[in-house]
């Protein structure tokens, strides 16, 4: 992604290890289940941005309140509030077919990025002036 703000930063898609960091984070207040493999979801979020995971687990985390609220539309009744069930990985893969990644991730315009960052970029090859512009 090229962020525009004076001048320009690459800023590249995280990859499977720090998508891992991302998503350890995102989901560290959450009820997961005890042997949630979060590896295996970081390495089946290629291409997806910090912003993407942070959708994508919002996603999966409505799927047990809409479990719920679809009980009650049943005509279900509860004594008491039911308590919402753990997220698995069934809830991000379902989730993942809605909420996909933002950046067209493919290895030629990623290639083309990376290459005008080098020539162009502020983390590149350029070479800055003693003079500061």
């Amino acid at each position: 992604m090229l962020m525009d703000v004076g001048f320009r930063i690459y800023v590249d898609l995280p990859d499977a290890d720090n998508r891992l960091k991302i998503l350890k984070i995102f989901l560290a207040k959450e009820n997961i289940e005890p042997d949630f493999d979060i590896r295996s979801l970081a390495n089946a979020t290629e291409g997806y941005s910090g912003s993407d995971l942070k959708n994508l687990c919002i996603a999966a985390a409505y799927r047990p309140v809409q479990e719920l609220l679809d009980e009650e539309k049943k005509g279900n009744k509860y004594d008491k509030t039911p308590a919402l069930r753990p997220l698995n990985l069934d809830d991000f893969i379902q989730s993942k077919a809605k909420v996909g990644p933002s950046v067209a991730y493919d290895a030629a315009s990623m290639n083309e990025l990376r290459k005008w960052n080098e020539q162009y970029g502020e983390g590149g090859s350029r070479r800055k002036s003693p003079f500061g512009f």
